[in-house]
């Protein structure tokens, strides 16, 4: 929606994620129910970050209704309200899009946390192909930080910055412990 890509095919999709306020979340889902989209699995644990995924046969992807963007612990660093006040409204679509600092962060949180990606030393490609685009699509240098969640986030800048360089600068804390674990995961 947002132009990241230049060729859809770049990036394959399977789900559309939409964070949505958590007491609008079950609203959201009947209104979606009542368009043809129905439930893959019937349950999900209370606590998990998401409703169930919903598909419309007649639709290539299926939906995802976001209560919160991080799993259970870090989410109450990194959620709606935490980041309510920098949406960007798009000119072109009616749709509300993350600021690009958030979109970075999410990028690496969404891996390094909810996929477990920072205990398991792994390193997702897409991932970093993401940030390097959401990066040098912005206009501005942009200043990472989060003192809540700094070790992930220092982290994936540390990986995603190696992995692809690119001329748009990202400020962010470099530290020691972030470059031993750049060294862990290419080990």
């Amino acid at each position: 929606l947002e132009n990241l890509y230049d060729d859809i095919a770049e990036r394959m999709l399977g789900d559309i994620d939409i964070l949505i306020k958590k007491e609008d979340c079950n609203n959201a889902f009947e209104i979606l129910q009542k368009n043809q989209y129905s439930q893959i699995i019937s349950v999900l644990f209370e606590d998990h970050r998401h409703l169930p995924r919903i598909v419309n046969p007649d639709r290539i992807a299926a939906i995802e209704i976001h209560k919160e963007m991080l799993t259970e612990g870090k989410n109450k660093f990194f959620n709606y309200d935490t980041v309510k006040r920098t949406l960007k409204l798009s000119s072109t679509n009616n749709c509300y899009f993350l600021s690009d600092e958030n979109k970075l962060k999410f990028t690496i949180y969404s891996k390094l946390i909810n996929d477990e990606e920072y205990l398991l030393r792994k390193i997702s490609l897409r991932a970093a192909y993401d940030f390097f685009l959401i990066k040098n699509k912005s206009k501005d240098t942009i200043t990472l930080t989060d003192k809540n969640l700094d070790k992930e986030l220092n982290a994936g800048i540390e990986i995603y910055n190696y992995l692809l360089k690119s001329s748009k600068k990202i400020n962010f804390n470099s530290t020691k412990k972030s470059k031993s674990y750049l060294n862990k995961c290419l080990r």
